[in-house]
């Protein structure tokens, strides 16, 4: 009588580490990629937001007639409608009342400062120096580009090495 020999069918554990290993590097390489375009999401809702609030200043100023010595802050652009509510973080426009400075993507400020003439800069603060640049690089290339666009580390500095502090762009623009 012949007899069979079955085989049994199973994994070992070489294959097993094998396709966890494969597994692995391509979870890491889905969170790096996730990452690095959830930041550039951000660079660029950033540099949207800053041109926001530049159109929202110009119609606001040119489009009412407003005496140049005064130059309304975000709150008041919301409430006037020319920005919308989630500038401020809100759902609607009568929570903008009194509000001076609006959300910016990364959970920091946003706001306006009047300058002497028909100068005006719209200040954002963010994570570090080498997100300001990336967002200065692209406000200087966009159609309506500022006058000028300044990075400024959270120390007063100009752009050092310290990449773990928080960072200020200010955009300067004219009415």
């Amino acid at each position: 009588m012949i007899q069979l020999i079955k085989r049994k069918y199973a994994f070992s554990l070489l294959e097993i580490m094998l396709a966890l290993s494969v597994v692995a590097i391509v979870t890491i390489l889905a969170v790096r990629y996730y990452s690095s375009s959830a930041q550039s999401q951000r660079i660029q809702n950033a540099v949207d937001q800053i041109n926001a609030v530049r159109g929202a200043m110009q119609n606001a100023v040119v489009g009412s007639n407003v005496n140049l010595g005064y130059v309304p802050q975000i709150g008041q652009l919301v409430t006037l409608g020319f920005l919308p509510p989630s500038t401020i973080g809100a759902s609607s426009m009568s929570a903008a009342a009194g509000i001076t400075s609006g959300i910016n993507p990364w959970g920091g400020s946003i706001y306006v400062q009047h300058n002497p003439g028909l100068l005006f800069k719209v200040v954002m603060v963010v994570p570090n120096i080498e997100i300001c640049n990336v967002i200065k690089v692209k406000l200087e290339s966009t159609a309506a580009s500022p006058q000028s666009v300044n990075c400024r580390d959270s120390s007063g500095g100009d752009g050092g090495t310290d990449t773990t502090s928080s960072a200020t762009v200010t955009a300067q623009y004219t009415f």
